[in-house]
């Protein structure tokens, strides 16, 4: 099948001097891409479109973008080295944390920590399913690179000898965090999705299929920043009523009724959503500590029709991935 444009969009290059391309294009099997061109002459010899996700998860992807190539080839070389050096110094360890292991199922413990990294143990089995030991050993030591060296540390139990693996401060820091900046990350995935949806803000949800998620934005009033610990009531709707719900939370956000924002998932497939044909919308949240804001949100939410229990989830949970579709349970923070 071949693929077809849907439609493009132009920006400023990186030396604001010219223009780039956003295409995005689709094919008859429901896959969709998007594909960069730069137009700007100067920085088509300077920069490369890197498709590095940076932030978020599938159907909520931040990629990194346009970057210089000298400093991608740096990039390359510095973490191929922090790799190397890890290996030297905990990769023996790391063989012998799955050597004596009997089941896979034993295997999938180790390596993901009891479940806290990817994959799920469904995932696991699938990847894995009919396997020689040769073969389960290559698919293990295939997670010990640097992408996955917080995860290496943790396997290997170990306290990494920075200074002789060569990181810099940014890669201490992320490698030893479990919660890094949680806040900033889902504000910088958030304002990149409103970006994307604009264009549509006026338009039925049933309708648009270029872009996951529309939003609604806070027009009247004050309302707390988020916090770290940001949320929101998850509603899921038949595709049927979606339109005529989401004016009704659209209006309410807008006129300072509920958070500081809200978004519905579009017609666009979701990988997210499963085999599920309901939207959902998400109702935002500065704090889910703060029980009062958070069930006075909830009581709103009712005064508009919203009456059958619903889900409060935590944004945190979000960037970790965790979802029930991922095998993931019991993360709703509240159910009313």
């Amino acid at each position: 099948m071949s693929w077809e444009e849907d439609f493009r969009n132009r920006y400023p290059c990186p030396c604001g001097k010219g223009e780039y391309e956003e295409i995005h294009y689709s094919d008859d099997w429901g896959r969709s891409e998007t594909r960069y061109v730069m137009l700007c002459p100067s920085c088509k010899e300077k920069y490369v479109y890197d498709h590095t996700v940076i932030h978020g998860h599938p159907g909520d992807e931040i990629e990194r973008g346009w970057v210089l190539k000298s400093v991608l080839e740096a990039e390359h070389k510095h973490r191929k080295s922090v790799e190397e050096k890890a290996k030297t110094l905990y990769f023996k360890l790391w063989e012998k944390k799955f050597k004596s292991l009997r089941t896979k199922k034993q295997m999938w413990e180790i390596l993901t920590l009891n479940g806290k990294y990817y994959p799920s143990l469904g995932t696991f089995y699938k990847h894995t399913k009919g396997y020689t030991q040769e073969e389960m050993t290559k698919y293990i030591d295939g997670f010990f690179n640097y992408h996955d060296l917080k995860r290496v540390f943790k396997v290997c139990g170990v306290n990494p000898d920075w200074k002789y693996l060569g990181a810099n401060k940014e890669e201490i820091q992320r490698f030893q965090s479990d919660n890094l900046d949680i806040q900033k990350k889902h504000e910088f995935i958030k304002t990149k999705q409103k970006g994307v949806s604009f264009p549509y803000s006026e338009a039925k949800p049933s309708e648009v299929t270029d872009v996951y998620w529309i939003y609604a934005v806070r027009k009247k009033g004050k309302y707390p920043k988020p916090t770290p610990r940001s949320g929101k009531w998850l509603i899921f709707v038949n595709p049927e009523n979606v339109n005529e719900v989401w004016v009704k939370i659209n209006k309410a956000v807008e006129e300072g009724k509920l958070g500081d924002s809200a978004k519905v998932s579009t017609a666009k497939p979701n990988p997210l959503a499963g085999g599920s044909k309901a939207r959902v919308i998400c109702v935002y949240t500065y704090d889910w500590t703060d029980e009062k804001d958070v069930k006075r949100i909830r009581e709103e939410l009712r005064r508009l029709g919203i009456t059958n229990k619903i889900p409060y989830k935590a944004d945190e949970d979000t960037l970790k991935g965790k979802y029930r579709i991922t095998g993931h349970g019991r993360i709703s923070k509240y159910y009313e």
